[in-house]
C-alpha cells in the first residue's frame, strides 16, 4: 500500500489556495519530519478553475509524466457552492483531469481538496462566461462550508478519489478554538490555516497522525499539537467512508421501476432536485408535511444525481441513483 512506502511523488493542481503559503513545501517538511521523502509538483495561477487545468499546457505536460502517486485536485474557492457552475465547470473539469491522470498512470490517487468557506459566509457570485450565477446566501461560515464539503464529495463519488477534507478540519478549528485561520481578506489562509492543510494532507498521503512532527516556528507547539490532532481525527471521521458522501437519516433514497422515490421518516420541508450526470437540472419538487415523493425523471437508463435541501437552501442530502 502507498502507505508503507517511504517515498511518494504528488502533483498539486489548483490556484492561490495551494500557492499561499507554498502548502506542497509544508507537507515536504511534514514528510520529511517523519523520515519519509516527498517530492511535489504544483501548477497553481490564482484564481484558477479546474476546467482551465484541464486545457492547461503546464498542468497536462505534469500529467503526461505518470510518476505521481497523487495528484490534488483544488477547484476554485467559491464555484462549488454556486450550483450552475458546480455541475456545468467543476464537474466537468474534475472528469476531465481525472481522465487524463488515469491514462498515463492508472495506480495514480485523485485526491479532492475540500477548501474552506469565506470567514462569514454570505453570497458567492460570479461570471465564467455563462451569465452571473450566485451561490444561496450564506448565513456564515458553517453554512458554506457544508455547501462546499458536499461538492467535493460529490465529486469523489462520481468520479472515484480521495478527498482531503481540509475544510471539515477548519469548521472543527474555527468552532472549537479562538485560532484565527483567514487571513485579513477573509478568504485566503494565515500560516497556520496552511499548516491545517498540510496536516490533513499529511493524514491522506501517509494514512497516520502527524502529531509530534514538524510545525513552522511562528506556530506555538501548543497551536501546532491541536492543529496536528484536529487533522489526522478529521480523516478518521465517518464520513469519509460512507457511500453517500452527505448522509442524512431522515432520508431514503431509491430506484423503482424508473422512477426515483424519496422517502422520509421526519416528513419535514425539504426541497429535491434531481440532475443528469453532466449537471443539467431534470426534474424539481418539494416535499413539505408528506413521508414519500416519487418522481419521474423521463430517463430509462442511466445516472442521475439526486440533491435535497431545506429551507435555507443548505444541503443535507447528495446521492448517486441508477436507473
Amino acid at each position: 500500500t502507498l502507505s508503507a512506502q517511504d517515498s511518494i511523488n504528488v502533483l498539486f493542481l489548483g490556484n492561490s489556495y495551494t500557492s499561499v503559503n507554498n502548502l506542497p513545501q509544508l507537507c515536504k517538511n511534514l514528510a520529511e519530519s517523519a523520515g519519509k521523502n516527498m517530492t511535489t509538483a504544483s501548477v497553481a495561477p490564482g484564481g484558477y478553475l479546474l476546467l482551465q487545468h484541464a486545457e492547461n499546457a503546464q498542468t497536462l505536460e505534469n500529467i503526461r509524466k505518470g510518476c505521481w502517486d497523487f495528484v490534488v485536485l483544488q477547484e476554485q474557492s467559491q464555484l462549488p457552492t454556486i450550483d450552475f457552475y458546480r455541475y456545468e465547470y467543476m464537474h466537468l473539469g474534475y472528469r476531465s483531469l481525472c481522465d487524463s491522470i488515469k491514462r498515463y498512470n492508472t495506480d495514480t490517487q485523485v485526491v479532492g481538496y475540500m477548501t474552506w468557506g469565506r470567514r462569514y459566509g454570505g453570497r458567492q457570485c460570479e461570471d465564467y462566461g455563462l451569465g452571473l450565477q450566485c451561490s444561496a446566501d450564506f448565513i456564515d461560515f458553517d453554512h458554506m462550508q457544508d455547501s462546499l464539503a458536499s461538492a467535493y464529495y460529490q465529486c469523489r463519488e462520481l468520479f472515484g478519489g480521495l478527498t482531503a477534507p481540509v475544510g471539515l478540519a477548519w469548521k472543527r478549528v474555527l468552532g472549537e478554538s479562538a485560532i484565527v485561520l483567514h487571513s485579513s481578506d477573509n478568504s485566503h489562509p494565515t500560516i497556520e490555516g496552511s499548516y491545517l492543510a498540510a496536516c490533513v494532507f499529511h493524514s491522506v498521503f501517509w494514512n497516520e497522525s502527524p502529531e509530534e512532527l514538524w510545525h513552522p516556528e511562528s506556530i506555538s507547539n501548543e497551536t501546532a499539537s491541536y492543529l496536528q490532532k484536529v487533522a489526522y481525527e478529521t480523516t478518521l471521521d465517518p464520513l469519509e467512508t460512507n457511500e453517500n458522501f452527505s448522509p442524512n437519516d431522515d432520508f431514503e433514497i431509491y430506484n423503482s421501476n424508473g422512477n426515483i422515490v424519496i422517502d422520509s421518516k421526519s416528513a419535514k420541508y425539504a426541497l429535491v432536485i434531481v440532475y443528469d450526470i453532466l449537471g443539467n437540472k431534470i426534474a424539481e419538487t418539494e416535499m413539505n408535511g408528506v413521508e414519500r415523493c416519487e418522481i419521474n425523471t423521463h430517463i430509462n437508463k442511466g445516472v442521475v444525481i439526486v440533491k435535497i435541501c431545506d429551507k435555507k437552501n443548505s444541503e443535507i442530502f447528495v446521492k448517486k441513483i441508477a436507473l
